[in-house]
């Protein structure tokens, strides 16, 4: 699980106030079980709210604070960067080739086909899987 630097609950404001101060609490005993992952930085969280504007000064202050303690490291800022950009790269790779693969009608076909041997007993979802992939997509 990727942790924030900074956690953030807005709407607490009216009847909101309550929840969001409850969620704050719940937030900040949960964060005693994790570390930080930038060096010498303990995540916080806050309350505040954007309708109203409380907050977002000390908000504001914190995200400073955030990134002159952070300088030094920054380094590893940014190859945090690197990874998550490369796990949301793979991600959005996986969903745009289902998506993809959902339009195909011979694919839908051969789908419709392993589902029914599957409920058969005939085969097992990993093998029909591989076998849809293999005669719709490799070329060799």
């Amino acid at each position: 699980m990727e942790l924030a630097d900074i956690i953030f609950i807005n709407k607490s404001d009216g009847d909101l106030e309550s929840f969001a101060d409850m969620s704050k609490s719940q937030i900040q005993s949960a964060l005693t079980l994790m570390h930080s992952p930038t060096q010498d930085w303990k995540v916080q969280a806050m309350t505040g709210s954007g309708l109203n504007g409380n907050g977002i000064v000390e908000l504001l202050q914190l995200c400073a604070n955030f990134f002159e303690i952070s300088a030094p490291h920054h380094h590893a800022i940014a190859e945090r960067r690197n990874m998550q950009n490369q796990e949301w790269f793979e991600l959005a790779l996986q969903r745009e080739l289902i998506l993809w693969a959902d339009k195909q009608e011979s694919i839908q076909k051969a789908k419709t086909e392993a589902l029914h041997h599957i409920i058969n007993g005939k085969t097992v979802p990993s093998t029909a899987a591989r076998s849809i992939i293999k005669s719709h997509l490799h070329s060799d």
